[in-house]
């Protein structure tokens, strides 16, 4: 990622974790110099090195820390959203294993899918991750659970760490 140079002012909250305690900075300023803070304070006015800054007006937002997903199977094609009406109409998950849902019906949509395919999806899936303030996501695959469907989903994770828009830690998971 490019390391930009940042100013957010006007925040309404700025909140900062030091050690095991979370901190509160009502109506702050954070100035980000070459993508690292270089100050945190209470207020608006201070000095700008240069107009190489790109400056933010958070009035009335709260500026917290990035998320940080640590557990996703992102990669993966299917829907399985109609299991969860079948669930609230009692059923259990054997049922549903049964009647072809569960795990396996991931598994088998995501083999059928192609890499672009599925780095269609998974790159839709991390825009939403951007949108809620996600920064890092680990991505697991798991979902292919044969040699040459597992390198399959390390490869569209790959090609989404390339992109740059976001964190990925990859994790093969192929004993899934």
């Amino acid at each position: 990622m490019t390391k930009q140079s940042l100013v957010i002012k006007n925040a309404k909250q700025i909140l900062t974790i030091q050690e095991d305690s979370l901190g509160i900075i009502e109506n702050g300023t954070i100035v980000i110099k070459d993508g690292k803070i270089e100050e945190i304070s209470k207020g608006s006015k201070f000095y700008i090195p240069n107009s190489k800054f790109l400056t933010v007006d958070a009035s009335g937002c709260v500026v917290m820390p990035g998320f940080v997903d640590c557990h996703t199977h992102l990669v993966f094609a299917g829907d399985r959203a109609n299991e969860f009406e079948m669930r609230l109409a009692g059923k259990t998950y054997q049922e549903i294993l049964k009647a072809g849902g569960g795990i396996m019906a991931t598994v088998r949509q995501t083999r059928k899918a192609t890499e672009e395919e599925l780095y269609k999806l998974a790159f839709e899936r991390i825009e939403r991750l951007l949108e809620w303030g996600t920064t890092t996501v680990e991505i697991k695959s798991g979902y292919g659970l044969e040699t040459e469907q597992e390198l399959k989903i390390l490869r569209v994770i790959k090609r989404l760490q390339e992109d740059d828009k976001i964190t990925i830690v990859s994790t093969f998971l192929g004993a899934h």
